[in-house]
């Protein structure tokens, strides 16, 4: 007589019983388990790959003129419908189709849940993924050993649940080979299937997301984390933090995580323009519209569009173009280029992402940032930390960069076989030093740091005062360099501070009298304070003219500006307005 067996799991399986025998069904099934009355005839073990099955399930018996289906006390039962413990006998058949009974919704779940993973280094992923699995079992009053284990498992035993991680290994759920199943046991791994999934993405994402973006600490995650899900929803995001912390590679995973991904990322900073320039820039141009304007000019909104558009240092923007960025948002992409003011243009699906370095309460309140704007292109804030609060990111960097070469010439293949990373280069008290260091000027301070490192060092071969002798070159440490221009090595005094609003004042006494309006007192910080702070800080005060051999992107990271070209407008007019006069 011909038994067809099957169970969720299963493809139905064909068994061959004789008469006068019996076939025990079942994950992990044992003689010494039945009872001395079910022992009688001659048995043959049939195993069922199938976690739902309980390790004895049923015994099925022929004796050549009917069919005998006993149920062994399966927690489960069997189709149709035995109750646990209960027989029923078929008359003489051909053939008899055996459906053991899975785990429906309903037969119990756990309260307990897997939390999501913090980790600092992927190397700690799989051992947190681990200890999470673990407790979630022990919660759920499962009795279950996981093991990790090298590489991938191709063929596993029926009792054990192979679950693949992102880096690599693999985690094993051996379930104990006389449990008999419990109907928590599917949900259970089901569940934990489902969270790998999600984990493992989450590596994915961390590994990938952004050219070059460090997501190590928790307040950088957190931050990448609001990012993507707001790219994801199409929200409008503002991202505020210091210069140097990694807004502009948040805003290139925005646009990785939206739905205009295969669209162009186009950048804008608007610090870095006149209020001509940057209306021209955004929005374009006739030929002609402006002074060197010899054919017609492209916008930013244009060439963006079904893409991101970036717009750095957003608080810097004039007036009249936070009128003309609050027009193209309102009215869905509308606009008009410089010297065609009469004849609207429309850019199709663009994405804005802002951010900003400034206090953007203080701009608000100063005129200086329009609010209606504002609550347009900040549908949601992020917060990026600086470097000095995210210890973890430092050591990212490190471990990822080699000692005396530029970030972007490692950042694909990062230390190889013949050279080892800074974090390896450097020894316990250097890393020490680096760890507890601030670095005000956040990644490009970092950068300029690795850079000047030796090259090609040894492991455990740069010490501490090589640490301090990189850090004192580019002015750091409160150890001044040789041949330094560039920051203090001290707070400036109040007497150095009032002989700089001193030199200030009288500029703009002479050249506008007294500040008679909010306007004019910002008009005196912008161009007469900044430019004669700016000189100071870079030890300019007693030239006459830009020497051109000064680097001034050196210059600006030394103090904590945007960039050169910032540093050269102030410096321009401080030679300008207050050495030369108008």
């Amino acid at each position: 007589m011909r038994v067809f067996v099957s169970s969720p799991e299963l493809q139905p399986a064909s068994l061959q019983v004789e008469p006068g025998t019996a076939v025990l069904l079942g994950r992990a099934p044992s003689l010494e388990r039945l009872s001395s009355a079910d022992a009688e005839a001659q048995i043959v073990q049939h195993p069922l790959s199938d976690s739902r099955v309980s390790s004895n399930h049923a015994l099925v018996s022929y004796d050549g003129r009917s069919v005998a289906i006993r149920d062994l006390g399966s927690r489960n039962g069997t189709w149709v419908k035995l109750a646990p413990g209960s027989c029923v006998r078929l008359e003489s058949t051909d053939a008899v189709v055996l459906q053991l009974a899975g785990v429906s919704a309903q037969d119990g779940t756990s309260e307990a849940q897997l939390p999501r993973l913090e980790w600092t280094d992927e190397s700690q992923f799989a051992e947190g993924a681990r200890g999470a699995i673990v407790e979630y079992l022990a919660r759920s009053g499962l009795r279950a050993r996981v093991t990790r284990v090298a590489g991938a498992i191709e063929r596993a035993e029926p009792a054990h649940v192979p679950l693949q991680l992102e880096e690599g290994s693999t985690l094993l759920i051996e379930w104990p080979a006389d449990l008999t199943a419990d109907p928590r046991l599917t949900h259970a791994v089901d569940q934990i299937r489902s969270w790998i999934a999600l984990e493992n993405a989450a590596v994915r994402s961390r590994r990938h997301t952004g050219e070059g973006l460090i997501l190590a600490s928790p307040a950088i995650r957190r931050a990448h984390d609001q990012v993507e899900e707001a790219a994801h929803r199409g929200v409008r995001v503002v991202l505020l933090g210091p210069t140097g912390s990694g807004k502009d590679r948040l805003a290139r995973c925005y646009h990785e995580h939206s739905s205009n991904a295969h669209g162009p990322f186009h950048v804008v900073n608007c610090g870095q323009l006149s209020k001509e320039l940057i209306y021209a820039q955004l929005f374009g141009a006739k030929r002609g519209s402006f002074t060197g304007s010899t054919h017609d000019l492209i916008g930013a909104v244009q060439a963006a569009s079904d893409g991101t558009l970036f717009l750095d240092e957003v608080n810097d923007m004039p007036k009249e173009v936070q009128s003309a960025v609050l027009r193209f948002l309102d009215r869905r992409g509308e606009y008009c280029r410089l010297g065609e003011e009469n004849r609207p243009r429309t850019a199709r699906n663009v994405q804005i992402v802002c951010a900003t370095s400034a206090d953007v309460r203080q701009k608000i309140d100063r005129g200086e940032l329009r609010e209606d704007l504002w609550y347009r292109i900040a549908e949601r804030t992020v917060v990026v930390k600086p470097l000095a609060e995210r210890r973890e990111d430092v050591l990212a960097f490190l471990k990822s960069s080699v000692p005396g070469e530029r970030r972007e010439h490692t950042l694909e293949r990062g230390p190889t076989a013949s050279t080892v990373s800074v974090h390896d280069a450097l020894t316990p008290a250097a890393q020490e030093l680096v760890s507890g260091f601030g670095w005000r000027g956040n990644f490009r301070a970092l950068e300029s740091f690795v850079v000047r490192l030796p090259a090609r060092a040894g492991r455990q071969s740069i010490g501490r005062e090589a640490c301090r002798d990189a850090l004192a070159d580019h002015g750091f440490d409160g150890v001044a360099p040789k041949n330094w221009t560039g920051v203090p090595t001290s707070e400036m005094s109040a007497e150095r501070w009032q002989q700089v609003l001193t030199i200030a004042s009288a500029a703009y006494a002479r050249d506008e009298g007294s500040p008679a309006t909010w306007g004019g007192l910002i008009a005196f910080v912008e161009r007469y304070l900044k430019p004669a702070f700016v000189a100071h800080l870079c030890k300019l005060e007693g030239a006459h003219t830009l020497d051109r051999s000064i680097n001034l992107s050196e210059l600006a990271r030394q103090v904590d500006l945007k960039d050169g070209t910032t540093v050269k407008t102030h410096l321009l007019r401080y030679f300008r307005l207050l050495v030369t006069g108008r």
